[in-house]
């Protein structure tokens, strides 16, 4: 981009005729400005198109940062039908289940169910005995050993 705010200022101090001190005021400031919006190295359209995508942005994340303030947000471990692996107690191998989704309770508790097994388990379980990859599964029982 071409600066023009230098070409500006010389323009100014090369002219004979004289600005009332207000104007020069005026003028100076005006040049000022022009330059700072050069310092930011963009062009108008560029800069209009940023502005565009931080207000969708903004209008997108709106209604998840009202949900959060209002502790509506849940945020899942995994995907809906991913597959996680479950280690229980005396197993020599994972079981292997699908997410199937979240369950609030009237008092806020947080659950994700299995239907295979009937059960259900916690954000806290992700790590200890709930694993979403098989990789991870055998690292934990391993250190367990």
């Amino acid at each position: 981009m071409e600066r023009l705010s230098d070409e500006l200022f010389d323009i100014i101090n090369e002219q004979d005729f004289c600005f009332a001190p207000g104007e020069m005021r005026i003028v100076e400031k005006a040049a000022a400005r022009f330059s700072a919006y050069e310092d930011i190295g963009m062009e108008p359209e560029e800069i209009m198109a940023l502005r565009a995508s931080f207000e969708a942005l903004r209008d997108d994340a709106m209604p998840l940062l009202r949900a959060k303030i209002e502790d509506r947000l849940v945020i899942l471990p995994c995907k809906p039908d991913e597959i996680f692996y479950q280690w229980k107690r005396g197993d020599d191998c994972p079981s292997v289940s699908r997410f199937e989704g979240v369950e609030i309770s009237e008092d806020g508790k947080i659950t994700y169910p299995m239907k295979r097994w009937g059960e259900s388990f916690s954000l806290d379980d992700f790590g200890k005995t709930i694993f979403l990859s098989l990789t991870e599964a055998k690292a934990a029982i391993e250190m367990k050993d």
